[in-house]
C-alpha cells in the first residue's frame, strides 16, 4: 500500500520539531537513567561462579565514598543538562512561532490580497474611483 505524503503545513513542521525534541530529550534521560542504574550495581572483585554459587567481594569503604560523590556529580551534570535541554525546546519553539506566524501572513496576502487587488485594477476607472470613496468613507 502507498504511502501518504504529508502535508508541508507549518502546523505539521511545528509538531514534527516537537516530536524530534521529544524524542532525543526521553532518549537522554534513558540513557542517564540507565548510566544511574548500572552504577549503582555493588561493586564486585573476584567473583567467581561454582555450581551457581558466586563470591564476593565488595570494594572498601572509601570507594563508596567515592561512588557517592559521583552520584552528586553526575546529578548536577543531568539538572545542567536538563536545563540546557528546555532553553534550546523553548527556543525552537519560539522560532517555530514565529515561522508559523510569517507563513500564515503570508498565505493570507497571496490568497486574498492579492487576487483583491486584481480583480480591483480589473475594474474600468469609474467604478474603481468608486470603490476608492466607499473604502475613504468607512
Amino acid at each position: 500500500m502507498p504511502r501518504k505524503k504529508l502535508e508541508n503545513t507549518p502546523e505539521a513542521k511545528r509538531q514534527d520539531v516537537v516530536a524530534k525534541v521529544s524524542f532525543f530529550s526521553l532518549l537522554v534521560v534513558l540513557v542517564l537513567f540507565t548510566n544511574l542504574f548500572v552504577s549503582k550495581q555493588p561493586q564486585i572483585r573476584n567473583s567467581r561462579r561454582v555450581l551457581g554459587n558466586s563470591n564476593t567481594v565488595l570494594k572498601d569503604p572509601v570507594e563508596a565514598i567515592d561512588f557517592q560523590e559521583q552520584i552528586s556529580e553526575l546529578t548536577s551534570q543531568v539538572q545542567k543538562l536538563k536545563s540546557e535541554l528546555e532553553s534550546a525546546s523553548m527556543e525552537l519553539l519560539g522560532k517555530g512561532k514565529e515561522q508559523a506566524t510569517e507563513k500564515t501572513t503570508e498565505f493570507i496576502q497571496e490568497n486574498t490580497l492579492k487576487p483583491l487587488i486584481s480583480r480591483f485594477q480589473d475594474l474600468p476607472e469609474k467604478q474603481q474611483e468608486y470603490v476608492r470613496d466607499a473604502v475613504c468613507k468607512q
